[in-house]
């Protein structure tokens, strides 16, 4: 899960990096707005990436939690 939310985001920054790499001070305002654009596009799906990596981190550590409170063998490890 971890390891393929970074992939993606090595992935994004990569894309962005070319998308914005591109402009130059002779680059036109339309071809400025045109990366801008991509690159706002590409900064959307990323925050959605993040909202679903964290969505799935909260899960898996509520079921670890409650693993944990319930396993009789971690009963000596739990503060009273």
């Amino acid at each position: 899960m971890l390891t393929s939310f970074a992939s993606q985001m090595g992935q994004t920054v990569t894309a962005l990096k070319s998308s914005v790499g591109g402009l130059s001070s002779s680059s036109t305002a339309s071809q400025a707005a045109t990366a801008l654009a991509v690159a706002a596009g590409q900064l959307s799906t990323l925050t959605t990436q993040v909202k679903s990596t964290l969505s799935s981190v909260e899960q898996t550590s509520s079921k670890l939690r409650s693993g944990f409170e319930k396993a009789s063998a971690c009963k000596e490890l739990k503060s009273s």
